[in-house]
């Protein structure tokens, strides 16, 4: 999540952009007293966009491990199948 943050961040959108960063479980913003609130606006978007970017990879994750479970399952299946025949063979 903190390099999906850091990357929202890469860019400045804004002619009073200040630095912003994660430290464990809290945002840093490097500003003066009376520039805060505005920086608090601007990191709300930054953390919406790295929330949804951070969805979309759990969402590929989630995609990605039952499309591994599906091979996994099919090659079970075709290794049954392989055993059954084989045991089939008469020389």
């Amino acid at each position: 999540m903190e390099r999906l943050f850091s990357e929202s961040r890469r860019l400045p959108r804004a002619q009073l952009w200040r630095k912003a960063w994660i430290e464990g479980d809290t945002l840093v913003v490097y500003c003066q007293p009376e520039e805060l609130q505005q920086q608090i606006e601007e990191l709300k978007e930054d953390l919406a966009v790295a929330n949804q970017q951070y969805r979309q990879l759990q969402a590929l994750r989630i995609q990605r491990r039952r499309l591994q479970e599906q091979v996994e399952q099919e090659e079970a299946c075709e290794r049954r199948l392989i055993r059954q025949l084989a045991q089939q063979l008469r020389f």
